[in-house]
């Protein structure tokens, strides 16, 4: 264990910091991830851990709304929600019902697509998990890019498609 004389820290933009230490014969400069607020006075210089990539992405959609998340340890994060502007079904007759449910099925299909392309932004190449009610989450997988689709671990069922659908 090496006698630390002097410490300067100095502090990035939320990313961590290098820490400068010197024993009287040669400059230690070691780059950290820090954690902003912790403060450690003593001889021994205090390392702090790297916090886990997260590993899994979480994503519940329905036509409703959708939610993406992320695995980290033993949390989950929310990383995006939103709720949809495609129109309820309803089973009103009249020569309009069938223009009606074609303009729903489009405005599914771009909601879709828009979820995915969220989705895409935050893959970074990690394990896929997708929920949600109904078959509006096997019209999703099939709405994904190849390289995504080919990530999607478990396709499963559950009754919400907010924050707590990722639970």
């Amino acid at each position: 264990m090496r006698k630390i004389l002097n410490a300067f820290v100095e502090f990035g933009h939320n990313i961590g910091g290098k820490a400068y230490f010197s024993d009287g014969d040669e400059l230690v400069v070691v780059e950290y991830e820090g954690i902003r607020k912790r403060y450690h006075c003593g001889k021994d210089y205090l390392k702090i851990e790297k916090p886990q990539k997260p590993t899994t992405v979480l994503i519940v959609v329905d036509a409703s709304e959708a939610c993406i998340g992320e695995i980290q340890g033993e949390r989950i994060n929310v990383l995006w929600h939103e709720d949809s502007m495609v129109p309820k079904k309803h089973h009103k007759g009249g020569q309009s019902a069938q223009r009606f449910a074609r303009g729903r099925e489009q405005a599914l299909k771009r909601w879709l697509r828009d979820v995915a392309e969220k989705l895409r932004l935050v893959y970074d190449g990690r394990e896929i998990i997708i929920g949600g009610p109904g078959m509006t989450k096997d019209r999703f997988v099939e709405e994904l890019h190849t390289d995504v689709r080919n990530a999607v671990k478990d396709v499963r069922s559950c009754g919400y498609t907010d924050e707590n659908g990722l639970w």
